[in-house]
């Protein structure tokens, strides 16, 4: 590619130089691919430097963080990450910062509102860390958004420097901390007054001669489960550490292993047949091995364990893939996802 301007997922550039002459480009032209070669890495191109991933350099309790090489001493060299914080909703945004060389323009994280002026165009942003002159040490800092309005606001988060050479390191660990379930309460106090008509002569068992006009068992059924896959609003976690959209949301340091209750299972009706098959966990450099608890046609389900000792290693928001080799040989690709681990 030649001075391109894209955004991907789950490609790779073969090329020696995969975006060629990208310094050419305007400062504000910004091109990443996201969970690079399927791996779960990210790069990210700019005028003032290149960014990617890498589990070398990290601050404590991380298991990746980014490296952007630095290349203009005028022009800032970044990557920026868009979260989306719900009406009523806040979230923690923890920073970390690092460089391995002196600078006059000092690495700094801004954080500002997707809708307002882009800092680059003059705009004054919600909140900026700047780091000290150190060398070589991470430094830290903690912000709080908290959405007060009616509507969801996105959030772009960018870490950046400015300098001809040497590396900027950075890493962030987004956390919600509170969630407006009013839509969803409102929901649910839906479906209860349709459950409320039901009859129950025989524990456990639903009357099914329901009067004229009422509500049949049936019906009560199908509004129950059109109003409970209705929920596109608002994000909610569900006992265990899997969430209803995919996502895994545990607790870093735990065991999460289906002896006890609590190991990580997702199931689909659309994934080929698994009798057979070996299923593998992938996030960067962590491959963990999974069970196939049902097989076969229908509804299929896999299990992950995760011991103490990974979870805690892979602290923070990660991406992974879930990956199967059928009995045929043949690779598929069960899901993408994504998870944290606080």
């Amino acid at each position: 590619m030649y001075q391109s301007v894209f955004d991907g997922y789950g490609i790779t550039l073969t090329a020696a130089t995969p975006n060629g002459d990208y310094a050419l480009l305007a400062k504000e032209i910004y091109s990443y691919i996201a969970n690079y070669a399927g791996m779960g890495e990210y790069k990210a191109w700019t005028k003032g430097g290149v960014t990617e991933t890498q589990a070398v350099t990290v601050p404590t309790g991380y298991t990746q963080a980014m490296q952007t090489v630095l290349e203009n001493a005028s022009v800032e060299g970044y990557w920026q990450k868009e979260i989306t914080v719900g009406a009523g909703a806040s979230v923690n945004i923890e920073m970390n910062l690092r460089k391995d060389a002196a600078m006059t323009y000092l690495p700094r994280i801004v954080v500002f509102n997707k809708a307002s002026t882009d800092p680059f165009a003059g705009g004054a942003g919600l909140h900026t860390f700047t780091m000290t002159n150190s060398i070589d040490t991470w430094e830290d800092d903690l912000y709080t958004y908290t959405n007060t309005g009616t509507e969801d606001v996105t959030l772009i988060i960018r870490c950046q420097g400015m300098n001809a050479t040497g590396n900027m390191y950075s890493a962030l660990n987004i956390e919600q901390i509170n969630v407006d379930l009013t839509n969803t309460i409102a929901l649910v106090t839906a479906v209860k007054a349709k459950t409320d008509q039901l009859a129950f002569t025989v524990a456990n068992q639903v009357d099914a001669n329901a009067l004229t006009g009422g509500a049949t068992a049936a019906e009560v059924w199908a509004y129950a489960m059109r109003t409970l896959t209705g929920f596109t609003t608002t994000e909610f976690n569900v006992i265990g550490p899997v969430r209803n959209d995919g996502k895994i949301d545990a607790v870093a340091g735990d065991d999460y292993y289906t002896a006890d209750g609590r190991g990580m299972q997702w199931s689909d009706t659309a994934w080929p047949d698994l009798t057979g098959a070996t299923v593998s966990f992938i996030s960067g450099s962590t491959t963990i091995a999974m069970t196939v608890v049902t097989a076969g046609t229908g509804e299929q389900t896999i299990n992950l364990d995760v011991p103490s000792a990974t979870s805690a290693a892979m602290k923070g928001e990660f991406k992974f893939i879930i990956r199967a080799t059928l009995a045929s040989t043949h690779v598929v690709t069960l899901l993408e996802g994504e998870g944290k681990f606080k």
